[in-house]
Parts: C-alpha cells; structure tokens; sequence
C-alpha cells in the first residue's frame, strides 16, 4: 500500500516533507496545496474510496474546523495524521490524531514521527531540518543561520519539484555537513545579487497606509523573496510595523517585528505566525481585480 502527503507548497516546510518520504523510501503520493484550497480539497477526498492508502498525513496546513467532524465519521478516519504548528490550529488539539505544536515547524513535527518509523538521520539531514526550522519561525538570524535564507533563495531559482529533487539527491548523500554542489552555489551567489535589486526596486513602488487605525503598514507587489523583502523593508524602515507583500499569482505575505501578524491574517481567512504569515487570494478575486483594472471592458471566461 501507498501513502498520501498532503502538504503545503508556498515554502520549504512545505516542500521538506515530500523531501523526508523520497528519504525514507516508501511508496506514496504528494498534493501541494495553498491554504484556502485545503477545505475543498479535503471534502471531495473525504467522498473518495480511501482503500489504496495507509496512511494519510497532512503537514504544515491548518485543516478546518468544519472538515474534522467528516474525518470522525470516516471510516477511514484511523489512517489521517496531521502534524502543524499555526496557532489557528489550536480547535484541533483535542483530535488523537493531530500533533501540535507552536515552537516547531511542520517539518520537524513530521520528521520526529518518521524517526520513530524508521527513518534513518545523519549530521547533514539534522543541520537541514534545523535551518528549515529557523526560515520557516523566522529565527535564522538569532541562531545565525545562513543556511536557511539560501534555502528560501533556491526555491524562488528553482520552483517546486527542482527544489525537492535537488535537496533529495544532496541529503541521499550522507556527510557530516550540508554542503551544497558547486553548480547551486554559484547559482546562489548570482541570485544574491539580482535579490537586492529587485528589493530596491520594490521599495521605490512601497504603499504606505495604517490597518485597523493604528498598523503602520509598508505595501510592495511582489512574486517572490517575500520573507527577504519583509525583513529588509522592516529594517530600512523603522516606523513600519507591517510589511505587506502582495502576489497576485498566490497570496498575500505579512511580516512584521512586534506585531502578531497571524491576528490579522485570521481576520481576513488566513493565518501563520506570530511575525510571518499569509492570506490567500482565490480565483474570483484575482478576476474582479483583472476587470477593475480593464475598467469592465473585459469578458471572463469560466
């Protein structure tokens, strides 16, 4: 029998844990899944003859709270496993099934489990998880961790599936260190250098404004290096409280400092962390804006 991995595929605590089945070996399939599609996603595959699968984990995604009274009455509710880490998870503690906890990420939750599954660790697999940790609760620059901005970097160079495939094929090499090849860190050390032009120039088309009357908020259109641009455009600029990085192609990112960011992200129907998180922007918004823009001239196929 296969598993089912149903896990998030805006950063690499999403993508890790795809990387940690490749690792362990076992047969099974992925779905990657922004945050608003998990609720529909999850109700059809709760319609769906589950029999193939053994397990069935979900990682790094806040399941609703309307979907778990349809996993109790599953009769296949015995193989879901879910392993999280927002606080706008916390409705789910009570489920024997869910594995919470706010000081680690999605990724380490999941690799803790696969541990006592038998996955096999080494140095360079441990000092990875770690700095997949540190980007994804923001912590990289208090434990200075260069590492993991070079991960966040060589996912917006390479996509999705190059980024698990390479990762996969450097940590199936097991070494006392994570090193990188030659080919990706030469690709890096140019990335680098395009990362801070394309900061400097989203810094010139910043959008100041307040939220909720009293957030200072610095707003930049962007599609990629949102946690680089929110933590350099939060050190440039003092006076901001929150940085918005907007991605008409996926979803909305919130950095911050002091404030807690994952309130206001509730608010609009997302969620995340205390200085990092995100609201998604479904189909039928992108649509209406498409028309604002076009001033109503435009047609719409559905």
């Amino acid at each position: 029998m296969k598993d089912l991995l149903i896990t998030h595929i805006k950063d690499i605590d999403g993508l890790s844990p795809v990387i940690l089945m490749n690792l362990w070996g076992k047969s099974f399939e992925y779905k990657l899944l922004d945050t608003f599609e998990v609720g529909t996603y999850l109700t059809e595959l709760l319609t769906q003859d589950l029999q193939d699968y053994e397990h069935i984990y979900i990682v790094d995604l806040t399941v609703p709270e309307e979907i778990y009274p349809m996993i109790e009455k599953s009769k296949d509710r015995h193989k879901f496993l879910i392993f999280d880490h927002h606080e706008t998870h916390n409705y789910a503690r009570s489920y024997p099934y869910v594995t919470l906890d706010m000081e680690e990420c999605g990724t380490t939750l999941f690799y803790q489990y696969l541990q006592t599954q038998g996955l096999s660790t080494n140095p360079s697999l441990d000092q990875y998880i770690e700095a997949v940790k540190d980007l994804d609760l923001w912590t990289f620059e208090k434990n200075h961790n260069t590492l993991s901005p070079q991960l966040g970097s060589l996912l917006e160079l390479l996509g999705e599936t190059r980024y698990i495939d390479e990762i996969t094929a450097l940590l199936r090499v097991e070494t006392q260190s994570f090193t990188f090849s030659p080919f990706l860190n030469r690709l890096l050390e140019l990335e680098e250098e395009n990362k801070k032009r394309y900061i400097d120039k989203r810094e010139e088309r910043m959008i100041r404004g307040t939220l909720f009357k009293d957030v200072n908020i610095g707003m930049v259109y962007a599609e990629k290096y949102r946690s680089e641009i929110g933590d350099e455009l939060l050190k440039r600029h003092p006076d901001l409280d929150v940085i918005v990085i907007v991605n008409m192609n996926g979803g909305i990112s919130l950095r911050s400092r002091d404030v807690d960011v994952s309130k206001i992200a509730s608010y609009f129907g997302g969620g995340g962390h205390i200085h990092a998180s995100g609201i998604g922007i479904p189909l039928e918004i992108r649509k209406e804006v498409f028309k604002t823009l076009l001033k109503g001239e435009i047609h719409i196929e559905d």
